[in-house]
């Protein structure tokens, strides 16, 4: 049961998607604590997700989540999922980086390897590899504001020009058949050239994404050389145990 206040958050991201706690302290006149506590109480009923600087509502899995609040959740997770994916990184590897917020903790576990270059479409990870003298190109395109990442045709022309030897990628998530899906089309047909470019590809994905419908499928779950993620697929999948990393 919800109280009046906590009813009209629900609406508020129903119209909005997500909404940081300050606007909402603001807009319904109630102290900051007030509207940490709303927002904890409705994300313990699992009716939005929450993140340090705010909430969203949940979707099926078709609308596209900001940046802004990307960034901030799952800080833990997102870290040690790169860590897993880092340590298959070898040195002098050419390696692709998608723009998901799950590879900003990466660039620290990469600094150890000598001699290797980073391709992404990211902005934000282009800055934090260059912050860390990680060679690094930075595929050129339409840039989508609300990733800070750049798609589409001349993106993926960029991408024929690399041979990589590692591609670390993740998605909105897996479908109940198995299929890696994403809400985004020209994310999508990257992705698929570049792994047609790689020797080996590695999907990263948080155990949340499971079961996550979308509109467009990249490929077969079980197509990938190794999945990392931190926790169990299901047996349906038909995923080996042998492209299996799961972290703790």
């Amino acid at each position: 049961m919800q109280s009046e206040r906590q009813e009209r958050i629900l609406e508020i991201l129903e119209e909005r998607k997500f909404v940081t706690a300050q606007r909402l302290s603001e807009e319904l006149f109630v102290s900051l604590p007030t509207v940490r506590r709303d927002l904890s109480e409705l994300a313990r009923q699992g009716l939005i997700v929450r993140n340090r600087g705010g909430a969203r509502r949940l979707t099926d899995g078709h609308e596209h989540i900001p940046f802004a609040f990307r960034v901030g959740f799952k800080t833990q997770e997102k870290k040690q999922l790169s860590q897993a994916a880092a340590a298959l990184v070898r040195d002098g590897d050419t390696i692709f980086l998608d723009e998901s917020t799950t590879f900003f903790p990466i660039v620290d576990f990469l600094c150890e390897y000598k001699q290797i270059t980073v391709v992404t479409n990211s902005i934000p990870l282009s800055v934090l590899l260059k912050k860390a003298q990680i060679r690094a190109y930075c595929l050129g395109g339409d840039l989508e504001a609300e990733d800070n990442a750049f798609y589409g045709s001349y993106t993926q022309l960029m991408a024929e020009y690399f041979n990589f030897d590692l591609m670390l990628f993740s998605s909105t998530g897996v479908n109940a058949a198995g299929e890696i899906v994403d809400h985004s089309l020209d994310a999508t047909m990257l992705r698929r050239v570049i792994m047609r470019r790689s020797k080996r590809c590695v999907f990263v994905c948080d155990g949340e994404k499971f079961f996550e419908e979308s509109r467009f499928s990249c490929a077969p779950i079980t197509e990938m050389d190794a999945v990392i993620t931190n926790r169990e697929p299901p047996t349906a999948w038909n995923l080996s145990p042998e492209k299996l990393i799961q972290v703790r």
